[in-house]
């Protein structure tokens, strides 16, 4: 198979992946994954996004991933569910793990931070550093709004309402110059709903990108709009031609944090951005302290349960430890959590490499090594 048959079965299992989140289809996954793979297998196996397919589309691991993110063979009572999910959820784990080793990794942290371009040593420490500049602040706020692990969600958007809805049009139009683009009214399309996930983003095989968002009451939903136009961005100026040029979930990730956090800065009113930098502030300790967790789990440092508790109490109190399971990035979105919180983590830290530090977008997004933000890899 060429390329070209990776990138379109790829965009096929992103579409049929929006039905199934977006529009409750009913889409088996599993087909699309088999075709990836396929083509993975044809393809340079030295490329990052090449191994990754090999890892995440392999039919095991897709059949058990797939089965997670339905759950339809699981109980829906939300306590059970969490029980459920955990033999899947550490199975899945080490199928990963098993995987990645069977392409020359050590594990499957080792090859997800190797292709990143950052060390275990150097990711751990600045998610450190960037959590004790933050948490004292997000203490303070997540009592203020009456913040806990149930409600949080509810409680920022409620808690920061906006007085007047942005322009959406306007928003779009501001982020399509940001990047240099043209005409994005051909190719991008934003879908409002009231339910579901906060918001979503996805390139289809024609080409086009799709945005899913809540209403732009509240300045939750704002910042959010603006992460996934980030991501818009990088899906519609970059066309891969090449496995190198293929954007990886982890730099995708990490470039829209890092892109939100500019455009807020240039789009946004002043009372939109105090707002916003306080939910910035309480989400960034918020994922930092799962992308730590995240970090126990792969490194196997004790119980889930028991990590769990003692990353997030560091917040707020956890009622109920057994519900790290639920966590969507624990099965389609593994490891992102990390990288979405190094995006936002770069905006604080000077860039090192020349290349990096004269553009706003780097003319290569696929080839962006994260650690040119934050210097040596070790």
């Amino acid at each position: 198979m060429s390329f070209s048959e990776f990138v379109r079965a790829s965009r096929m299992y992103a579409k049929k992946e929006w039905e199934n989140i977006v529009e409750e289809a009913k889409n088996d996954l599993s087909p699309f994954d088999d075709k990836i793979f396929k083509a993975a297998e044809t393809l340079d196996k030295k490329q990052p996004a090449v191994q990754r397919a090999l890892i995440e589309h392999h039919p095991g691991i897709a059949r058990l991933r797939n089965r997670i993110e339905s759950l339809t063979n699981y109980p829906k009572d939300r306590n059970l569910l969490s029980r459920a999910l955990r033999p899947d959820v550490v199975r899945l784990m080490a199928m990963r793990t098993h995987r990645a080793q069977m392409l020359g990794r050590e594990d499957y942290l080792d090859f997800v931070l190797d292709t990143a371009g950052i060390s275990f040593d150097r990711m751990e420490g600045l998610l450190e550093e960037t959590l004790g500049k933050y948490l004292p602040q997000a203490q303070r706020l997540a009592k203020e709004k009456g913040l806990d692990w149930e409600n949080w969600f509810k409680r920022l958007k409620d808690a920061y309402p906006l007085e007047k809805e942005p322009d959406a049009e306007a928003i779009v139009k501001a982020v399509e110059e940001y990047f240099k683009g043209q005409d994005w009214n051909r190719s991008l399309t934003i879908h409002i709903f009231e339910k579901g996930l906060a918001g979503f983003a996805r390139k289809f095989p024609d080409g086009s990108v799709h945005v899913k968002i809540r209403p732009l009451t509240n300045a939750f939903s704002l910042k959010t709009f603006i992460h996934e136009l980030s991501h818009a961005g990088l899906y519609l100026e970059s066309d891969p031609d090449h496995p190198k040029n293929f954007i990886t979930p982890p730099t995708d990730e990490f470039l829209a944090a890092h892109i939100e956090d500019a455009l807020i800065n240039k789009i946004c009113t002043q009372t939109e951005k105090e707002a916003i930098r306080e939910i910035r502030t309480l989400e960034l300790v918020r994922i930092i302290l799962s992308a730590q967790f995240e970090l126990d789990l792969w490194k196997r440092r004790g119980i889930p349960e028991e990590r769990y508790r003692i990353r997030h109490e560091k917040l707020l109190p956890v009622l109920d430890d057994k519900i790290w399971t639920l966590d969507t990035f624990r099965s389609v979105d593994s490891l992102l959590i990390m990288f979405y919180a190094l995006g936002q983590a770069s905006r604080d830290c000077p860039r090192e490499e020349p290349d990096v530090k004269k553009a706003r977008i780097p003319a290569d997004p696929a080839g962006v090594r994260i650690a040119d933000y934050f210097g040596a890899v070790n």
